[in-house]
């Protein structure tokens, strides 16, 4: 199945992606029957009774139940960077997060590419249509986050074990570990009030449907609606494993860095990869609207020993809304419009159309109402689809 989270760090290490060994872990018959099914089949359109949510989001209709209180993480040290800018360390369990900050007027569209791997920006692509994304995506990089003196760690997790409600898409692939980063933008969607707690907007790598190779691995990041008791917009980020989740490890529970904030309007472009040679996860979140940009870093490889199975699965590249567990169900956010949805695969240096990736498109059909209301079959240059939710009765 395929549900994973959501609210909020980087490494000194640029991002070469190193070799595609196979490293995935395998689920049993029974831990996928444990996870719950999802059922993949179309819809053929919005049913007759459905009605949408009034014409303004209700921002104070949460519950004590759904109440998101993260614990903190205190900063652990500061150090400077060669080019002038500022690395900021958290440690969680023994594993290093880093976020790298820019000087002041940092320029990503004329930085080297050795520059943009020290502040763990996204790559520079090579190809003249990437390329031309990237730098449309990196003209609104103006403002680099601050790191919090904490960062908070804990709430809901979106993972492959919960039944949950959701909707979106799975690039899919032959190979187990192809998949090696994933981006995506859109609108952040407000909450609209009726029944529900709790919303994420994310993309991953690892938990898809269709996985050939089971669903214990998910990296992922996005942004949550928290019903708590007033409406709450964040970033997040999250690593996680079978093990990490069945043993409630505090490592595999969302990071909520705080910033940058995304209030419902604002742009959220996503952009996540994971290094394999250093076993290392890379997260991009960026506000398009004010500008405001996170980048991190977090290298896995202890927890990849703790637990003795793999953080990585490369077997599908997601972009997915969804409940992300927990008390209640899924906050109604109406509707949420992805866009410049694409995914590398195989450290090729370039990035494919979410219409190439062989995707399936799932969702599961609760209390509530969920549909992909853009076409749910695509061509190869689709990259961008729509996904509605709502059951204002």
């Amino acid at each position: 199945m395929h549900d994973y989270p959501a609210f909020p760090c980087s490494s000194q290490s640029g991002r070469n992606l190193g070799s595609r060994s196979s490293v995935l872990r395998r689920l049993t018959a029974a831990a996928i029957v444990a996870s719950g099914l999802v059922l993949a089949f179309n819809l053929p359109s919005t049913p007759s009774n459905a009605t949408s949510p009034d014409q303004a989001p209700v921002t104070t209709n949460g519950t004590e139940e759904s109440t998101c209180d993260p614990t903190p993480l205190p900063l652990e040290s500061t150090s400077a960077l060669s080019g002038g800018g500022t690395l900021y360390s958290y440690d969680l369990d023994g594993m290093t997060l880093n976020a790298p900050v820019p000087p002041n007027g940092f320029q990503p569209l004329t930085a080297s590419a050795a520059q943009l791997a020290e502040y763990d920006f996204p790559p520079r692509p090579s190809s003249p249509a990437d390329l031309a994304t990237w730098q449309n995506e990196m003209s609104y990089a103006t403002t680099p986050t601050v790191p919090n003196p904490s960062l908070g760690i804990g709430c809901s997790q979106n993972t492959t074990f919960v039944n949950g409600s959701w909707s979106g898409w799975n690039g899919l692939n032959s190979s187990d570990t192809n998949w090696v980063a994933v981006q995506g933008e859109f609108s952040q969607p407000a909450s609209w009030g009726c029944a529900g707690d709790a919303e994420s907007s994310w993309v991953g790598l690892g938990g898809g449907a269709g996985a050939t190779g089971g669903a214990g691995g998910l990296i992922q990041e996005g942004t949550s609606i928290y019903e708590d008791p007033n409406s709450t917009y964040a970033p997040f980020y999250e690593v996680l494993n079978s093990v990490a989740v069945q043993k409630k490890y505090s490592w595999a529970y969302p990071v909520f860095p705080g910033s940058p904030s995304l209030p419902p309007g604002n742009g959220a472009y996503l952009d996540m990869s994971y290094d394999q040679s250093n076993t290392t996860a890379y997260f991009w979140i960026e506000n398009t609207t004010t500008g405001n940009y996170l980048s991190t870093s977090w290298d896995v490889a202890l927890g990849i020993l703790q637990t003795g199975e793999q953080i990585y699965d490369g077997s599908t590249a997601d972009w997915v809304d969804e409940w992300p567990s927990g008390s209640g169900g899924m906050a109604d956010y109406y509707q949420n419009n992805w866009s410049d949805a694409y995914a590398e695969l195989g450290s090729t240096g370039g990035w494919q159309t979410l219409g190439s990736t062989n995707p399936e498109n799932d969702y599961i059909y609760t209390n509530h109402y969920v549909s992909d209301t853009s076409s749910w079959s695509v061509t190869s240059s689709t990259t961008s689809f729509q996904d509605d939710w709502w059951n204002c009765n």
